[in-house]
């Protein structure tokens, strides 16, 4: 997105591009190999800890490099307003991919259980 406001309409596409790989390729396998099973809770507290985080480090690493674009805003009501609504996204973003990583874990048998007891 940034390079989309740097570069004008010519580099609007290819921002778009990279900003759905890193959303929907990138950022899913980072979660999924790397962060899910070190985050405590159920699947989409998971999810929402991890979009938590990913907000974090929007608002240290990229905001401040965005810092001209946001910087139009004079308001500091439309910044909260950014600012949350983003924060907002960012937790809707990893609950729902927590849900859905989630779906896919293994969940214990209570078979053997069962066998125990009856035995």
């Amino acid at each position: 997105m940034d390079s989309a406001m740097l570069g004008g309409a010519v580099a609007w596409i290819p921002a778009m591009v990279l900003q759905f790989v890193n959303g929907s390729i990138t950022l899913p396998l980072i979660y999924v190999y790397l962060v899910f099973r070190f985050l405590p809770g159920e699947p989409w507290i998971r999810g929402v800890l991890w979009g938590f985080i990913l907000w974090c480090l929007t608002e240290i690493i990229v905001m401040p490099l965005m810092q001209d674009a946001v910087s139009s805003v004079t308001s500091i009501g439309a910044t909260a307003v950014l600012v949350f609504g983003l924060l907002l996204v960012y937790l809707v973003y990893g609950m729902l991919l927590g849900w859905l990583v989630g779906a896919e874990s293994p969940r214990p048998s209570r078979v053997p259980e069962a066998e125990r007891l009856a035995a």
